[in-house]
């Protein structure tokens, strides 16, 4: 077959620089590199801070105007042979031609509450429609994909599981460490699903027990008024640079992550490929990603969390793990798009 024109919507850029975005830039640069591809990059916008009112206006206009009647329309204007998003948000009626939709998690129709009220709305009412219409739903875990069916009733041949990838900067050798060790590390956005109250309370009885550690957060742009407050030994961060990131990763005594659920679990793919313990969540999409390679807890307990993190920090750390490459999720994707084409 031909190189293939593709429509790849980008609009998620303008409203977000967490792991969605930074999971979409990787794979948009992968298949730019392709000679077999021609992309063709709709909806790019200026990003707008979380919280501000351009943001807020933006993101009702995107979420009605741009799905709801403009990116199709685009799509087929450019003579795309496919429509891929590489998030959950995608055409609201049918497109008129081949579509892809990403789910990374389905954490808002699990618990609504850990979401600002037009994610919440957006997730009863659009994002399924959405879903349902595409042609393909791409699923980044297994565990995602079993909501894709049980939340979504998305019939299981149109789901196909597509890991995210990590960049190449987690598997090249560390710089100093940003931040004198001995500290654990967390990194997420702030935000309720992310559980950081019960992390701060955890960490403080990490610290009662003798382990003199401190705690690096890594992490911004969050909602739900969470706060990091004043907790002793705790350092913010705010966001990084990957170079950075990688650096707390390798020189961290452990990556302790106790969000409540997750699709997948960047931070700990990240982690792993540098070669850092990890202390998380016994969630299905975590166990699914690191295996042995982990302690798990029960995030809802902060006496379990500190448990776990004490635990994790009698073991060896774990060999480097080399996670799928953003070559080889394009090349995923582009067999998928085939699958879809004549």
């Amino acid at each position: 077959m031909a190189g293939v024109k593709v429509a790849f919507d980008v609009a998620c850029l303008a409203q977000t620089r967490a792991g969605t975005a930074r999971l979409a830039i990787g794979l948009r640069d992968a298949l730019r590199a392709r000679s077999d591809v021609e992309l063709i990059e709709l909806g790019a916008r200026e990003w707008q801070e979380r919280g501000s009112i351009g943001q807020k206006r933006d993101a009702l206009q995107q979420d009605l105007r741009w799905y709801g009647l403009r990116l199709a329309k685009e799509a087929r204007s450019a003579g795309a042979d496919v429509l891929h998003c590489p998030t959950f948000r995608g055409p609201l009626r049918e497109a008129g031609m081949p579509t892809i939709v990403t789910v990374h998690d389905l954490a808002v129709l699990r618990e609504p509450s850990w979401f600002p009220a037009w994610s919440r709305t957006y997730g009863r009412a659009l994002m399924p429609r959405a879903v349902r219409n595409a042609d393909r739903v791409i699923c980044v875990s297994r565990a995602t994909a079993r909501d894709a069916v049980g939340l979504l009733d998305v019939p299981y041949r149109k789901v196909r599981v597509i890991p995210n990838a990590t960049e190449p900067v987690f598997s090249s050798r560390p710089g100093p460490p940003p931040l004198e060790p001995p500290y654990l590390l967390c990194v997420g956005t702030p935000e309720p699903r992310k559980n950081l109250p019960a992390l701060l309370e955890a960490f403080t009885l990490v610290r009662r027990a003798g382990r003199r550690v401190r705690l690096a957060l890594v992490g911004a742009d969050g909602w739900g008024d969470v706060r990091v407050g004043s907790t002793e030994g705790v350092v913010a961060f705010g966001r990084v640079d990957d170079t950075e990131l990688r650096d707390l990763y390798a020189h961290a005594e452990a990556l302790v992550l106790p969000s409540l659920w997750e699709g997948f679990g960047l931070p700990v793919a990240e982690a792993l490929a540098t070669g850092c313990r990890v202390a998380c969540s016994n969630i299905p999409a975590l166990r699914e990603l690191a295996g042995e390679d982990a302690t798990y807890f029960d995030p809802s307990s902060p006496e379990a969390i500190s448990e776990g993190i004490l635990h994790a920090l009698t073991q060896p750390r774990p060999a480097p793990r080399r996670g799928t490459s953003w070559d080889d999720a394009a090349a995923s994707v582009v067999a998928l798009w085939r699958e879809l084409l004549p």
